[in-house]
This record gives structure tokens, sequence and C-alpha cells, in this order.
């Protein structure tokens, strides 16, 4: 590996985990980077939501800035003024930390996230 890379992974069945929070289960999450660096977090991941977990409604506020693509599936996300986004397959997105929503997913969903706390 050279001095560059700060992460490299490979997804396999076996290396996502449960991803909660407040208790709660919120799909499976594969972490590639999870880290403190120059006084800033760093995440990226691949997040994936199994039909045994569906229908899926819940709130979600973006802790830190958040930029993710959809990988498999679609994700509806109503946010504070009652306006809605799809995000389908294909499609990136970039919110800003701090955005309140609500999101609901009705068949499998897969993303890749990056997230930057500044």
């Amino acid at each position: 590996m050279t001095d560059g890379i700060l992460a490299q992974s490979t997804t396999t069945p076996d290396s996502f985990e449960p991803m909660v929070f407040e208790g709660e289960n919120h799909g499976l999450v594969h972490w590639v980077r999870n880290d403190v660096r120059n006084g800033h977090e760093y995440r990226s991941a691949i997040w994936v939501m199994p039909e045994e977990q569906l229908p899926y409604v819940s709130p979600y506020t973006f802790v830190n800035d958040e930029t993710f693509t959809i990988l498999e599936g679609e994700l509806e996300i109503t946010w504070d003024d009652g306006s809605v986004t799809i995000v389908r397959e294909g499609d990136i997105i970039s919110v800003a930390g701090g955005t309140a929503s609500n999101w609901r997913i009705t068949k499998p969903l897969k993303k890749f996230v990056v997230e930057v706390q500044l």
C-alpha cells in the first residue's frame, strides 16, 4: 500500500455489520473508512437496507455533510418543508450537515456514502 492510500476494502457478505443507532437496527454497513484525521471525522461506507427489514421508515438528520449514490434500489426523502426527493439507482446527492429529513424505503437498497465533518 502506498503512503497516500488512506483505506482499501473488499466487500463480501460477511463484511457487513448491523448499523445500530440509538438501540435501533438501521440496515447493514460495510465501513471503508471511519476515522478522525487532522481533527475531522471521515466516513465512507456501503450501506444496505435488506428486504427482511422493509418497509423502512425513519427520521434522519444528516449529522455531517454527506454525499451518496444509490447503487441499487430507491430512497424517498421527505424534507422538513414537506418537499420530497426520490433518489434512484445512479443518482448522486450531496446534503449539508444538520439537515433534517424522513426516509422511506420499500425495496432493498444499497448506497455508497461519504461523510465529512468539517
